[in-house]
């Protein structure tokens, strides 16, 4: 979010000077303005803060910046629809504040809702606000809504207000989209240059050296990344799949038990390890790992596709085939279940025929006469 946390707790004079500034500040119309018109409201507890605009615009219904205001807190404490309801009442009241259409676009972005989004961001800067905020938010909804020329010309303008690095790492992310590595190359690399501490430059760095085949160069910036945060979950899952490529299979079993422990949802992560072990036929360990994926998502396709390849190299091949079965019972279009059962039938039907050709064989040299000796032979 872009407005500043609410959560410190005051004594009771404290906070009636601080709430007596504030209500000075609105009835004088002295709102605090910076470069970036999205601020904080104060320091001041959310729920009192909240009260005590309650009161002020039930008292006084027409002052837009005391919905403004609300809006704020509301966003703060993650009720973006209140947050949405009170800057649409700032915005009926004083229409030609720029920082209501620009608070108006972020909550938009907050809910997903791009195009929405972008028509007040655009109102935004025609009245007159030209930020690093407002552009930032019209290239991650151009981006979100597949437009990455118009988000190219939203870094654009951006990098004309502000060129640090954060505006940098936005560009390089544009850059990808448009599909011009080298660019998006230089603007990650710019950005980490301002700021060795740019999580999001690093990670643009080893998607595009991942994805080109770069893995050394990849790993490299991963483990710088790692060295700023080391239980980014993201990091630490490309760092296992780097060590899966390079078949450092104990190490990237370990990177992914981590994960596991950090995650909240767990059952993305036990369906990586059980990869892993799938991967170097450890069957007993994968079947394991799969299956505390299918305790919380039973009827997940690819923990289950899995299982039933696991049974299938385990010999298992009637419990693979009832696994096999059951994904396309939900859904008799999965080209990979559909083709996988075929392939398992025709292999049983093979070994069903050995297994009958073998059995004939031994019950013929069971019924063969007895050797007859030479000297039978002869006689």
């Amino acid at each position: 979010m872009l407005y500043l946390k609410m959560n410190t707790f005051y004594s009771k004079g404290q906070l009636c000077f601080i709430l007596g500034n504030l209500l000075l500040m609105i009835i004088a119309g002295c709102v605090p303005r910076s470069n970036d018109p999205i601020q904080a409201v104060g320091s001041v507890d959310n729920d009192a803060a909240l009260e005590y605009l309650d009161d002020l615009t039930a008292r006084n219904p027409n002052n837009g910046r005391s919905y403004f205001k609300k809006a704020v807190i509301h966003q703060q404490k993650g009720n973006l629809q209140a947050a949405l309801q009170s800057v649409d009442r700032a915005i009926q009241l004083e229409y030609s504040d720029p920082r209501f259409f620009l608070f108006k676009g972020e909550i938009l972005t907050e809910l997903h809702e791009p195009k929405a989004a972008i028509d007040l961001l655009l109102k935004a800067e025609a009245a007159g606000d030209r930020n690093r905020a407002l552009y930032s938010l019209l290239a991650r909804n151009y981006l979100e809504l597949g437009q990455p020329l118009e988000a190219r010309r939203a870094v654009d303008r951006l990098l004309k207000v502000d060129q640090g690095d954060l505006s940098q790492a936005l560009a390089g992310q544009a850059y990808v989209e448009l599909g011009d590595t080298l660019m998006a190359v230089r603007s990650f690399q710019e950005a980490i240059q301002l700021n060795h501490g740019n999580l999001p430059a690093y990670s643009g760095l080893i998607n595009i050296y991942e994805s080109n085949g770069k893995y050394n160069l990849a790993e490299a910036y991963l483990d710088k990344a790692l060295g700023l945060d080391r239980n980014d979950l993201r990091l630490l899952k490309a760092k296992g799949r780097l060590l899966k490529h390079r078949a450092a299979y104990d190490s990237a079993i370990a990177i992914f038990k981590k994960v596991v422990r950090l995650a909240q949802d767990k059952a993305v992560e036990y369906l990586e390890v059980a990869a892993i072990y799938y991967e170097i036929n450890r069957y007993d360990s994968a079947i394991s790992y799969v299956d505390k994926t299918l305790m919380s998502r039973a009827d997940d396709p690819e923990a289950l596709l899995l299982k039933a390849r696991i049974l299938d190299q385990s010999r298992n091949y009637r419990d693979a085939r009832s696994v096999y079965e059951r994904i396309l019972q939900k859904d008799s279009t999965n080209n990979l279940a559909l083709t996988e059962l075929d392939k398992l039938k025709r292999k049983v039907s093979y070994l069903q025929r050995l297994q009958r050709q073998r059995q004939a064989l031994d019950s013929a040299r069971d019924t063969l006469p007895p050797a007859l000796n030479r000297k039978e032979l002869e006689n």
